[in-house]
């Protein structure tokens, strides 16, 4: 029987085989989020001959970085040596959006979405493995950054905090956020009509979630760095064009960064979302001067587009008080 995914984006399915057009998506993209880390690795090498006050330092994020990329290796191997053999088909399931196609070593799931459609390989057999995570942030530094990531982007099972993402920077940083042991597993592997992700879950049992917990503070430092992590997990920074204004949040967060940003003075709430009204740039630059050396070095290496944006709003800063200080 024929299986045709909606609006034929992606593949066509059938029950003597998956066909070879998912292999050859897979070879094409898994080469970039490689060289992606790659890339990361030899940004620390620069780093690390131009900042030797830090040079170990970076040298165990470059160990992380080597075990993430041996074990997506892996996985790889994995999935291509499986789906070459032509895993038989054990089970078929329909709605009307999804189609689910279970082989003994896969889900195929296939999602209607508003435009086109989403195919997510996850495995049944794949394990995950753990890293070992250095110490390399003060408690009064990491403990607000990971409360804030808490809050506005992380789950947890019982009491433990767990973190699921596509993004290779976010696996980096929340793992360095809970030094120690940290289990990180390939979820799901996401194909589109142009475009491949890797759902990656990480988990640690060291630790107890902050998600439950209060800021109780009028440290301005702390609450700084507490709104860097809720940035850096599902906070929005965007400038507001011809205002001295940000975004930082997300609605459905609302209540919570309403609870951190009281301590400031500036933000507003606008409908669903809430505003800083002060000046951003200023903001983002006092964000930027609370965060640890170390992690502005390995957020400059990682160079993502919501921390690049966090620089621009700061360095607007810069510029304005040089002005100012050379006005007639």
């Amino acid at each position: 029987m024929l299986i045709k995914p909606f609006n034929n984006t992606i593949v066509t399915l059938n029950e003597e085989k998956i066909t070879e057009e998912i292999i050859k998506r897979l070879n094409l993209n898994l080469d970039n989020i490689i060289n992606t880390f790659n890339k990361y690795k030899n940004e620390l090498w620069r780093y690390r001959l131009n900042i030797s006050a830090r040079n170990s330092q970076l040298q165990q994020v470059s160990e992380i970085i080597n075990d993430i990329l041996q074990y997506l290796n892996d996985g790889m191997n994995f999935l291509i040596k499986h789906i070459e053999e032509r895993s038989n088909i054990l089970q078929i399931k329909y709605s009307n959006t999804v189609v689910s196609i279970y082989t003994e070593n896969f889900v195929f799931r296939e999602q209607k979405l508003r435009k086109g459609s989403i195919l997510k390989i996850s495995f049944r057999e794949f394990g995950g493995v753990d890293l070992s995570v250095p110490a390399l942030f003060n408690d009064n530094e990491i403990i607000p950054i990971r409360y804030g990531f808490a809050h506005s982007d992380e789950g947890r099972i019982k009491c433990y905090p767990y973190m699921a993402s596509t993004q290779p920077w976010q696996w980096l940083i929340w793992s360095l956020l809970y030094p120690g042991s940290i289990h990180i597993t390939l979820q799901s592997i996401n194909l589109n009509k142009t475009n491949i992700t890797l759902t990656m879950r990480l988990h640690t049992t060291q630790y107890c979630s902050l998600k439950d917990a209060v800021l109780n503070t009028n440290d301005e430092k702390t609450i700084l760095l507490t709104l860097f992590g809720g940035i850096l997990g599902d906070g929005t920074v965007k400038k507001i064009e011809k205002e001295k204004a940000i975004y930082l949040v997300a609605k459905s967060k609302r209540k919570w960064w309403v609870s951190v940003l009281k301590e400031l003075n500036g933000w507003k709430e606008e409908g669903d979302t809430i505003v800083f009204r002060g000046n951003a740039a200023i903001l983002t630059k006092r964000i930027i001067e609370a965060i640890p050396p170390l992690m502005k070095d390995l957020l400059d290496i990682l160079s993502f587009e919501k921390w690049q944006r966090l620089r621009r709003l700061a360095a607007e800063a810069e510029i304005n008080s040089l002005t100012d200080n050379h006005s007639p």
